[in-house]
Formats: structure tokens, sequence, C-alpha cells
């Protein structure tokens, strides 16, 4: 599962960064998603429970890019789920009127 792993790792990275990024909110160079997902949360951001663990998506970052091995087993499914809720949710905050 890395690939898919690594790939859904990213998108829901990115969504996070994109929801901070438009709130004026700062965040450091960082595939952590447990740190950009409590980013969120200082920025007044709701956060979708099911993203809650998300952040075991953070290893196949560094993983599949550096060769680091198997980082851990996430069901394909789950890490698809996450990273189609965080680009939801994500689009949802950068079309909000707050």
């Amino acid at each position: 599962m890395p690939p898919v792993g690594f790939h859904a790792q990213q998108a829901v990275e990115k969504a996070l960064k994109a929801a901070i990024a438009s709130h004026d909110q700062d965040f450091p160079f960082t595939h952590d998603i447990g740190l950009l997902l409590q980013l969120c949360q200082d920025a007044g951001l709701e956060l979708p429970v099911d993203l809650a663990e998300a952040d075991r998506l953070t290893p196949y970052a560094a993983a599949v890019r550096y060769g680091l091995g198997d980082p851990g087993a996430v069901p394909t499914p789950h890490a698809l789920r996450w990273a189609a809720l965080a680009i939801e949710w994500a689009d949802a905050q950068l079309h909000s009127d707050s």
C-alpha cells in the first residue's frame, strides 16, 4: 500500500494546508498531519471527526519518498476515505464566508 498511502498522505496534507492558508494562518514546512490537524483547530476550524486518525498517514510521506521501508499498515479504504474527506472539507473551508 505504500504508493496509495503516499498519495493519500499528500492529499490530506495539502488539503489541510490549503484550509489553514485560506484563514490567513501560517504553517511550518512539515509533512506531519497531526501537527496540521492541530493548527487547523488552533485556527478555529472545525474538523470532521472522521479525520481524527488521518495522522496515521504521516509516516507515508517520508517512507515512500526516501525509501525508508514500509511505514505500517493503513488499510487502503481508510487512506482513500481520509483523502476524499480532507479534500471535501478543505473545499468547503475555501468557499465559506468566514
